[in-house]
């Protein structure tokens, strides 16, 4: 693992602690959790993206396809998020 020096604002390193406290992990561990959904859920934007280019390409019915692609990541991302 590579340890890395990261600069937070003091309220983001309040709610850190905060949520460590309650949580029972440490901040490194919060901090890990956050960059690996935050990177996932950049690469699934990425993918969507891409999904979306290569329907448009795709013809005069593409735009459907768009939308509902659309709605279906809304209503997944809805479900699978941890509120």
């Amino acid at each position: 693992m590579i340890k890395l020096h990261v600069a937070l604002a003091e309220e983001e390193c309040a709610g850190l602690d905060e949520l460590a406290t309650k949580t029972g992990r440490s901040r490194s561990f919060l901090i890990r959790d956050a960059v690996g959904e935050y990177l996932a859920e950049r690469r699934h934007q990425s993918l969507h993206e891409t999904m979306r280019k290569h329907a448009e390409k795709a013809g005069p019915y593409s735009g459907e396809f768009v939308k509902e692609s659309e709605s279906h990541a809304a209503e997944r991302l809805l479900r699978e998020t941890k509120w």
